[in-house]
């Protein structure tokens, strides 16, 4: 049975006087989610599907009057994207709707319900990155391997979006991790153009990150290099600090490599109407999307 606001769970709205009620909806950050994945907006149907394929190999040499060498791509892994739907809602009754004062039209509640749809939302979009590192929570990877690993299987052998050697964050691990990126490799581990395009830090490394990336020189030394990493730009997208991450040691690469996604598939939508037989006011809002991986390449991951 549903939790229902009556006059006897806030009397104190009932008294002449009260000037606020504080609480319920503490503001929250900016939007985290849509700057850790490409944010689409999905057809009308129940779920969404993305499709590895392999590419070819090299060509080969073809000798006078011999055949052209033929080779085979074909599909590989299946990821799907089943579109969840998220809802909250409450209940005030009618003698709370006509006798409250601040609660008059559930106007208070109303922005603590949009406040914790939007929080759930961010809560579940940064468990793709918290997961990361899981054996046990692959969050939609086609592969069966967790999203930061050094065992994605492909034709070419496994692939690997994680450093040798993890390290914590710093200049020489910053450029360790643009080399690995620049390295990545097709499924027929064959080099391809992949570029680092974020940092994605927790509130614990926002501080080194942004000396890191944004320092003319080199930080921590006293001779006079340029800082390489903010000279060549090598991550435009600078830095997202996101803080419903719960590692404050684990740091990672968004790439220009699509393969995160967001699919959005109906935004908030709020409604209220009154029940028939008891008056009582009810509210609700309603949210349904889906989030994940497909391409490992999309990210790479340093569990420090």
């Amino acid at each position: 049975m549903p939790v229902i606001i009556s006059t006897g769970s806030n009397p104190q709205d009932l008294r002449p006087g009260i000037r606020m009620w504080y609480g319920s909806a503490y503001p929250i950050y900016d939007t985290k989610y849509d700057k850790l994945f490409d944010v689409k907006i999905p057809e009308d149907r129940n779920y969404e599907e993305d499709v590895m394929m392999s590419t070819l190999g090299l060509a080969q040499v073809k000798s006078q009057g011999g055949s052209v060498t033929y080779d085979a791509g074909g599909q590989m892994f299946s990821t799907q994207y089943p579109h969840i739907q998220y809802g909250l809602g409450f209940i005030i009754t009618s003698e709370m709707m006509e006798d409250g004062i601040a609660l008059k039209n559930g106007e208070i509640m109303a922005k603590a319900m949009k406040l914790s749809m939007l929080r759930t939302r961010e809560i579940v979009a940064a468990g793709t990155y918290i997961n990361a590192f899981s054996s046990t929570a692959l969050m939609s990877g086609g592969d069966l391997v967790c999203l930061a690993s050094n065992a994605h299987p492909t034709p070419g052998g496994n692939f690997s979006n994680v450093p040798v050697a993890p390290g914590s964050l710093a200049e020489a691990t910053l450029e360790q991790m643009v080399l690995d990126v620049m390295n990545f490799k097709d499924n027929r581990g064959e080099i391809i153009g992949v570029k680092p395009e974020k940092l994605i830090v927790p509130l614990g490394l926002q501080f080194t990150a942004t000396r890191i990336l944004n320092s003319v020189l080199r930080i921590g030394t006293a001779d006079n290099d340029i800082n390489a990493l903010r000279d060549m730009g090598m991550l435009p997208g600078g830095v997202v600090v996101n803080p419903y991450l719960s590692s404050q040691t684990n740091w990672f690469i968004k790439t220009d490599q699509g393969g995160l996604n967001f699919f959005n598939r109906k935004d908030l939508t709020m409604s209220n109407d009154n029940e028939f037989d008891t008056e009582n006011a009810k509210f609700k809002v309603l949210m349904r999307f889906s989030v994940g991986w497909s391409d490992p390449r999309s990210l790479y991951g340093v569990n420090s």
